[in-house]
């Protein structure tokens, strides 16, 4: 019953670092490796004791009360009974952990969007300093929504701020180099700094990478190559976007251009 004894020796642990979930869990293990039977003699009054001092340190705890309001009760030899109550109260507690982090998750969302559309009025206001702080304080609570740096990025774009939402498009392909609106925002930013190399590069990259390029793919790389003076890539891509869509009206005037 090796096993047992070091079970709520890490129980203990936990809980002096606090984690009662993880002391409960553990703890659970203990009880029921601790009712098979196999205890007898010293080892058994080992055990009572240890068990006893987790239940008196887990009762203590704003957690049981809250959950228990009469604590975990225990005697000698009811283990399977304890471990039923740690077992049920644990899953309570879990349940309870799960709702909290789910309404954290949201309210962290909701402040994301309501930063993002303060940071657009701002932009729509020529309130630049106050956009770019607004948009900053939003990407500090980002978390998995890659989505936010290809939103940001791109707003300062059309509003003109193209060194800014450079820094933003770099770290939105970075993050998720399978969004495609990324790739073309980002190519768009360094055409507008008169960096139609890098923007080539990009998009060529991206071509590689997306496996299924799309017409607006196309017909930007044309467009890149063109004004890096790379005529036959320019040539080559626009055939490519009319192959995709030769009925498109931006694909025919791009390829009447490059004549």
């Amino acid at each position: 019953m090796k096993e047992a004894f070091e079970n709520l020796a890490r129980a203990k642990g936990y809980y002096h670092r606090h984690d009662i979930l993880r002391t409960m869990a553990t703890f659970a293990q203990a009880l029921k490796q601790g009712a098979s039977g196999q205890l007898f003699g010293a080892d058994k009054m080992r055990f009572t004791g240890q068990v006893t001092e987790i239940v008196q340190l887990l009762n203590r705890t704003d957690e049981i009360r809250n959950a228990l309001p009469d604590g975990l009760q225990y005697e000698s030899g009811g283990e399977k009974r304890l471990f039923m109550a740690v077992v049920t109260c644990l899953k309570k507690l879990q349940e309870e952990a799960a709702r909290i982090t789910e309404k954290e998750i949201e309210e962290r969302k909701l402040n994301i969007d309501k930063l993002l559309i303060r940071g657009t009025k701002q932009l729509q206001s020529d309130n630049a300093k106050e956009a770019l702080e607004l948009f900053q304080e939003a990407t500090s609570l980002y978390v998995d929504e890659h989505v936010l740096f290809t939103i940001i990025g791109t707003r300062l774009l059309d509003a003109g701020l193209h060194k800014p939402a450079l820094d933003y498009l770099t770290k939105a392909v970075e993050l998720d180099d399978g969004n495609e609106n990324a790739h073309l925002a980002l190519a768009r930013t360094h055409i507008a700094l008169d960096e139609p190399e890098q923007a080539l590069a990009g998009l060529q990259s991206a071509w590689k990478q997306l496996g299924r390029p799309t017409v607006d793919l196309a017909v930007l790389l044309a467009q890149a190559a063109q004004k890096a003076g790379k005529d036959a890539v320019a040539k080559a891509a626009a055939a490519k976007a009319l192959e995709m869509d030769p009925m498109s009206p931006k694909v025919k005037k791009l390829c009447k251009q490059l004549r």
